[in-house]
């Protein structure tokens, strides 16, 4: 056999008892030989494994329970961030447009409504009109006040409108100031034509302004409404 055949044989039998060593301190090698070092090698190979897969069924754990700690975070930030937009811009879709689309929930009298806005109630306030006040605690209802209120009902109860925007977002009330369009008509506009508001300037929102009193002129003219009486 040659020379370098038989260091190789050598080294491969040290790295074997290195290794032997390693994992069973020679246990296997008691006084008589015998295979009770393989026995104890395996159970220290078993006993790795064991604690292996106990490892990683806590790693397991570990990314199940942080998996769930990133949603609810996640979840409360999304909530969070849907907040403040909807204080800082809550009618963000008028931003590209100068129309929204909105379901009326309820008429309030002749000059304001209740409307949906994605899921969202506002009360709006006819911009550049103003109906005759319903009756409340301290005073009676006026003149055409409960026709007024009946006569918005009759054009947009129930309905999808379209709001339109001027300068102001608010009055002095947080209500939407707006106009009010069934189809191609104006609300506004409507009301007063009919003899059922007066036109109103209500500056800045001033767009319409000589629209609503044509509108009012009509109205007198023809004595409708609120002009039925001797002005």
């Amino acid at each position: 056999m040659k020379l370098s055949t038989i260091f190789k044989f050598l080294i491969i039998i040290a790295i074997l008892i290195f290794v032997l060593y390693y994992f069973t301190g020679f246990e296997f090698l008691p006084s008589k030989f015998n295979l009770s070092g393989f026995d104890s090698l395996t159970n220290k190979l078993n006993e790795l494994l064991t604690n292996f897969k106990k490892e990683l069924s806590r790693i397991k754990e570990l990314m199940t329970d942080l998996v769930e700690t990133l949603k609810q975070e996640l979840f409360g930030i999304k909530k969070l961030y849907d907040l403040v937009k909807d204080i800082i811009t809550p009618h963000s879709e008028e931003s590209n447009s100068d129309f929204i689309s909105a379901r009326i929930l309820r008429v309030i009298d002749g000059d304001s409504i209740v409307v949906e806005i994605k899921g969202k109630s506002y009360e709006v306030r006819y911009i550049g009109i103003d109906a005759p006040e319903i009756s409340d605690l301290d005073k009676p209802a006026e003149f055409m006040a409960e026709e007024a209120l009946e006569k918005n009902k009759e054009l947009v109860s129930g309905k999808i409108v379209k709001l339109e925007k001027d300068v102001s977002e608010t009055d002095k009330y947080d209500r939407l100031l707006r106009y009010v369009y069934m189809e191609d008509v104006m609300i506004n506009a409507e009301l007063v034509r009919l003899g059922y508001a007066y036109a109103k300037s209500y500056p800045p929102d001033v767009k319409y302004d000589d629209l609503l009193l044509k509108c009012q002129r009509e109205a007198k003219e023809n004595k409708l409404g609120l002009w039925s009486q001797n002005q």
